[in-house]
């Protein structure tokens, strides 16, 4: 019985032990992550960004790398970024040139304190719209001219800028059993 006794102390107290002095777990300790609201921008758009997993009130660097189009390897002026309580965060970076058009950007999110790092890739890639049809006959056509006037700016710097785009359309051709009606509806006729 004295053994048992023993036994049981011995095991209770080496628990005591690794108890006492292990690290008590932190919400650091998860794995951080970083997200962006969408996979593609186009020039002169928005990109939302979402970060957890980081440490309490810990300052988040964040930078923007080009890592394939036509400057790859460029990197961006980086910006910080303060952690919430729960180690989460929400920021913002500007495509700021159709220069980036076809490239893959990596963002990359690094605590300061805690030297936990996490990436999002995203593009600025263009995509093709079937706008113009191979036919010479078209029902409808024109052109769409859109200026954006935008002002950006913190006590630190300002950003401005104006773009121009212009955009040619034309009506796929329509087939024997198809009719415009009402104006811009495309309807199917049996024939």
């Amino acid at each position: 019985m004295k053994t048992y006794s023993y036994l049981a102390r011995l095991l209770l107290a080496l628990c005591a032990f690794v108890c006492f002095h292990s690290p008590p777990a932190r919400a650091a300790d998860a794995v951080p992550t970083v997200t962006t609201d969408r996979e593609d921008y186009p020039p002169y758009s928005v990109v939302w960004i979402t970060g957890a997993g980081f440490q309490s009130d810990e300052t988040v660097s964040n930078q923007v790398v080009q890592v394939a189009g036509p400057a790859a390897g460029t990197a961006y002026e980086p910006w910080e970024v303060v952690a919430d309580t729960n180690g989460g965060f929400e920021t913002s970076w500007f495509v700021f040139t159709d220069d980036l058009a076809n490239t893959t950007l990596q963002l990359t999110s690094t605590g300061e304190s805690s030297g936990l790092s996490a990436q999002a890739t995203f593009t600025d890639g263009t995509t093709p719209l079937p706008l113009r049809s191979d036919s010479t006959t078209c029902i409808f056509g024109g052109s769409s001219s859109q200026t954006i006037d935008a002002t950006f700016g913190s006590s630190i710097s300002t950003l401005a800028f104006t773009a121009t785009t212009t955009y040619d359309f034309f009506s796929p051709p329509l087939g024997s059993s198809q009719a415009l009606t009402g104006g811009n509806r495309l309807e199917q006729h049996s024939g």
